[in-house]
């Protein structure tokens, strides 16, 4: 098992090195990417760290991170800065660049010598099957970004003395190099630019329809799902290295290809949500009176008590989330308005409790996680596994210890200046 996790943390070394910054490079508390599985790689090769390889610096990871430092003799801050990664064998990559001008730039319409020298390389490396002319034109542009985009590097199509230095270093990523499988992992309320690749690659498939904006959303989760459905994968709405690595190939089969009887499709808005569903919602409840807040089409907590306060009225179920029967009833000409409500108005009070089931309740428990104090299933179900996780922050951060998430709670919460937990 070591000698497999030793050849594992060599290959991640050797293809994932080069994406650290060569200056002020710097891994911190809540970093994301795959830099990060190749550190928790390193640390639980050393057995300082215990978690999962899941490219996400959590306070696991910070630990970890701080108790290597004070045992190499480097400043034990929980910072994987540049003096950490050098002492992990993971720093910039190593040996000098070929030669460059002191004022570099090859762009569209370049030629020469050296444009013939970066298509040679590039051909090398296998991003480039031209003719090695010396001309700078589309072939070579497209070249350029394909080898910038797995090198870490601005894609710009330009050659500059950073992608010079990158190309012709003998660690440049060739164009079949890919990250172990380890570190890949895509999941509900995700973001980045490997979730915008997911979401336009299910949409070139015909799974997705909306916008793509890099978002993990309940419809992109939807949305993997059934791709996994009809490629014969696990059915997890998670995308891992299987989904991943099929979802990419030509191998994936096409929404169209699915020969079984059309799923339903599952309307459902909740907090957090984005788009013109949202924004027809904003506008129907402000016309019936329940909804006064910004028309922006972003599902805020505003319109999420907006919502409860529309089911309450009308005999709904009262969870804050849009479903086909909230959503059927409040579009028909048989929706009550906010006027037809003969009971007292609820104060405004935002409160999460133990025993409460809803989209906040998830949100509080991924935060709550990314920050130590919650190991517990991610379920929207506030248990008491949570409402101790809760006293826990309360606790390490000031403020009135009851288990009870009221609006100072929520708000210090999601602020950058919620300390992480700390073993005392």
């Amino acid at each position: 098992m070591k000698k497999k996790l030793t050849a594992c943390i060599l290959a991640l070394m050797m293809i994932v090195a080069v994406a650290l910054p060569a200056a002020a490079e710097l891994l911190k508390f809540n970093d994301e990417g795959p830099q990060v599985g190749l550190l928790q790689l390193k640390l639980k090769s050393l057995n300082y760290y215990t978690g999962k390889i899941d490219n996400k610096f959590g306070y696991l990871t910070y630990l970890a991170v701080r108790d290597y430092q004070k045992n190499n003799g480097l400043k034990a801050d929980g910072v994987a800065g540049e003096d950490t990664l050098a002492k992990l064998g993971i720093g910039p990559p190593s040996g000098k660049p070929a030669d460059t001008p002191d004022v570099l730039r090859l762009a569209y319409g370049s030629k020469g010598s050296k444009v013939k020298e970066v298509q040679e390389r590039l051909a090398a490396l296998g991003y480039f099957a031209g003719d090695a002319n010396g001309e700078f034109y589309d072939s070579t542009y497209y070249a350029v970004i394909a080898f910038q985009k797995n090198n870490y590097l601005r894609a710009d199509g330009i050659v500059g003395d950073a992608t010079w230095a990158r190309l012709f270093s003998k660690d440049a990523i060739s164009k079949v190099a890919s990250l172990p499988s380890a570190v890949l992992r895509l999941k509900l309320y995700d973001k980045g630019a490997d979730v915008t690749k997911l979401q336009q690659r299910l949409a070139t498939l015909g799974y997705y329809t909306r916008k793509v904006d890099g978002v993990y959303t309940y419809y992109t989760y939807l949305c993997v799902r059934h791709f996994q459905k009809i490629n014969n994968l696990t059915v997890d709405g998670v995308v891992g290295p299987q989904t991943w690595e099929l979802l990419m190939s030509d191998k994936a089969k096409k929404a169209s290809d699915d020969s079984s009887p059309p799923a339903p499709k599952v309307f459902r808005l909740q907090y957090g949500d984005k788009g013109a569903d949202v924004l027809a919602l904003q506008n129907r409840l402000a016309d019936l009176g329940y909804y006064a807040g910004a028309k922006d089409s972003y599902f805020n907590y505003t319109l999420y008590l907006a919502v409860r306060k529309f089911q309450r009225i009308n005999g709904l179920k009262v969870d804050g989330v849009v479903g086909p029967l909230t959503w059927n009833l409040l579009m028909s000409d048989k929706a009550k308005k906010a006027s037809d409500d003969s009971s007292p108005p609820a104060p405004k009070v935002f409160r999460l409790q133990y025993k409460d089931k809803n989209a906040d309740v998830l949100a509080l428990q991924n935060r709550l996680a990314d920050l130590g104090y919650y190991a517990g299933a991610k379920d929207s179900y506030f248990n008491y596994t949570l409402y101790l996780s809760v006293r826990k922050f309360q606790r390490q951060n000031g403020l009135k210890v009851d288990g009870v998430v009221g609006e100072k709670t929520w708000n210090l919460l999601m602020s950058a200046e919620a300390k992480p937990y700390e073993k005392k």
